[in-house]
C-alpha cells in the first residue's frame, strides 16, 4: 500500500516530463510552420516606445509578452521549448487550482492536464495570436495567488479585475468565476451577488476603456488582439512551402512537389525554381512558371515564398513588392521583421541606400535580427564593399543591366 501510494505521489511529475516532451516533439517535428508562420507576421521592438505603444491599450501587457516570446521562434528549438514549458507551467498552476477544490489532488491529477491541452489547441489555431495563450496563462497565475479566505479573496479581486483588462485583456474574466470555488463553504447567496457584482465591475471596465482608446466597444470586448481575420493567413500547406523556401531546403521542395503537386501558383513557383536549383528543369522552364499573377498573392505565405524566388532569379522589384505587400496584409496592421530583412536586401541591391538604412535602423532594435543588421549596415554605408559580397553583388550586376520586365 506504501509503494502504490508512493507511486501515485510521482504521477504528477511524471506527466508533466510526458506532457513536456509531447509538447516538445509536436512543435519540433510536425507543426515547426506555425512557429515560423507566427515569427514573420510580426516586428517585436527593444524600445521605449514599442512597450509604451502596447500598454496604452487593453490586453497591452498579454500581447507585448506573447511578441517577445514569439519572436525567438525563429529558432524552432526555442520555440518547441517556450511552448512546452507553458504547457507545464500551465499544469502545475493548474494542480494549485484543483488542490483548492479537491482533497485528493493526487488521484485527480489527470484533470490538470485539461487546461495545457486546451492551451496547446489554441497555439495550434493560426487566427489566434500568441496574445490568448499568454493572457490566460497570466490569468491563471493569478487565481493562482488569492487568498484562500473568500473575504480577502474578494476584495483583491475588485483590485485585480479592472487592472487585469487593462494589462491582459478580456481573459481576466476567469478571475471573478473563480470564486465559484466558495460555494460549499460559504453562503450561496454572497458568493453569488459577490461573482455577480465583479463581473458588472469587468464589464465598466471596457465600457470605460470605450471611452480612453480609438475601438469600438466589440473589439473591446472581444479583445483586440484576440483574433485575426482569416482572409490573407493561407493554408497549412502553403506555410510548410514557405517555411521550406526560407530554409533554402530546395531539395525537399522539389521532393515534396514531385509526390504531391499542386496548383497553387505560389507553390508551383517555388517549386519550380526548386527544381531548376536541383538541375531537374531548364531556365526557359523555371521562367514560366514565374509568370505574375494575382492569384499568387492570395496570402501572407504565398506572397513571402514568392518574395524569396523573385530575389534568386534576379527579379528585385517583384521581390521587393512582394515582401511589402506581405507585410501590409498582415491582420493586426502589425509591421514584419522578415519582410523588412527583405527590404533591406532589395533596396540595398537597387542602390536605394537611404531607405535601406531606414529598414536596418528599426532591425537593430529586434533580438533576432541585430547581427544581420549590423553587418548590412557597413554595406550601405560603404556600397563599394558589395563587390565582396558574390550574392549580392552578382544580384546587383543582373539588376542593372537587366530591363525590368514588371514595371
Amino acid at each position: 500500500m506504501h509503494i502504490k501510494e508512493k507511486h501515485l505521489q510521482l504521477l504528477p511529475t511524471l506527466q508533466n516530463a510526458l506532457l513536456a516532451v509531447a509538447v516538445f516533439c509536436y512543435w519540433m517535428w510536425i507543426a515547426p510552420h506555425l512557429l515560423f508562420y507566427r515569427e514573420s507576421m510580426q516586428l517585436f521592438l527593444w524600445t521605449e516606445d514599442y512597450l509604451s505603444e502596447r500598454l496604452a491599450v487593453p490586453g497591452g501587457f498579454a500581447q507585448y509578452l506573447g511578441e517577445c516570446i514569439v519572436q525567438l521562434f525563429l529558432n524552432p528549438a526555442i520555440g518547441a521549448g517556450c511552448y512546452a514549458l507553458m504547457a507545464v507551467m500551465t499544469k502545475i498552476i493548474s494542480a494549485r487550482l484543483l488542490s483548492s477544490v479537491i482533497t485528493d489532488k493526487v488521484r485527480w491529477s489527470w484533470l490538470t492536464l485539461l487546461p495545457p491541452l486546451v492551451l496547446w489547441y489554441i497555439t495550434t489555431v493560426p487566427t489566434i495570436p500568441m496574445t490568448v495563450p499568454v493572457a490566460l496563462l497570466l490569468t491563471i497565475t493569478l487565481m493562482a495567488i488569492l487568498p484562500d479566505n473568500p473575504r480577502s479573496s474578494m476584495w483583491l479581486t475588485i483590485v485585480l479585475v479592472p487592472t487585469g483588462y487593462w494589462l491582459l485583456g478580456p481573459a481576466i474574466v476567469l478571475l471573478p468565476l473563480y470564486h465559484l470555488r466558495f460555494l460549499h463553504r460559504a453562503q450561496r447567496f454572497h458568493i453569488v451577488t459577490v461573482v455577480l457584482g465583479t463581473l458588472l465591475l469587468l464589464a465598466g471596465s471596457v465600457v470605460a476603456s470605450s471611452r480612453v482608446v480609438a475601438y469600438p466597444l466589440r473589439m473591446l470586448v472581444q479583445g483586440i488582439d484576440y483574433h485575426w481575420a482569416p482572409e490573407l493567413m493561407g493554408d497549412e500547406e502553403e506555410m510548410i512551402y514557405d517555411m521550406l523556401s526560407r530554409r533554402h531546403r530546395w531539395a525537399t521542395i522539389a521532393n515534396r512537389y514531385n509526390t504531391h503537386p499542386s496548383d497553387n501558383p505560389a507553390i508551383l513557383a517555388v517549386a519550380k525554381f526548386a527544381l531548376y536549383h536541383e538541375g531537374m528543369i531548364e531556365r526557359q522552364e523555371l521562367l514560366q512558371g514565374l509568370a505574375p499573377s494575382f492569384r499568387s498573392q492570395n496570402s501572407i505565405p504565398a506572397m513571402q515564398m514568392i518574395s524569396e524566388v523573385y530575389l534568386r532569379v534576379g527579379f528585385i522589384t517583384m521581390s521587393q513588392r512582394n515582401a511589402f505587400e506581405a507585410m501590409e496584409g498582415i491582420p493586426n496592421c502589425n509591421k514584419s521583421a522578415r519582410s523588412l530583412y527583405r527590404l533591406v536586401e532589395t533596396n540595398l541591391i537597387t542602390g536605394q541606400y537611404e531607405v535601406a538604412l531606414k529598414y536596418i535602423n528599426i532591425l537593430e532594435h529586434t533580438l533576432m535580427y541585430r547581427s544581420w543588421a549590423n553587418k548590412m549596415r557597413r554595406l550601405v554605408e560603404h556600397p563599394q564593399r558589395i563587390r565582396n559580397h558574390v550574392f549580392y553583388h552578382e544580384l546587383q550586376l543582373v539588376y542593372n543591366a537587366t530591363p525590368d520586365a514588371f514595371f
